[in-house]
């Protein structure tokens, strides 16, 4: 749904944190703003990477960023058929 949102798979953008990422994400794409935000805050159930790790586990949303660094967004899901 999130990808549907934007129209894309793949975008380069320019930042020094996650959240400036985040950020500039928002502003050119603001059909986004309900999948990944709940009102100011990160969804519970969006997880984000930054070269495979979770920022949950490295500075969060201020986890600094270098050029070559990949961003992966997307929304967890669990459960299923009993």
């Amino acid at each position: 749904m999130t990808r549907r949102a934007a129209g894309l798979a793949h975008l380069e953008l320019e930042g020094a944190t996650v959240a400036d990422v985040l950020q500039r994400l928002l502003a050119s794409y603001p059909d986004l703003r309900p999948h990944l935000l709940d009102g100011d805050c990160l969804r519970p159930d969006i997880c984000i990477l930054v070269n495979g790790r979770n920022i949950k586990y490295l500075e969060g949303e201020a986890t600094l960023l270098d050029d070559a660094d990949t961003i992966t967004i997307f929304r967890q899901v669990a459960g299923g058929a009993p």
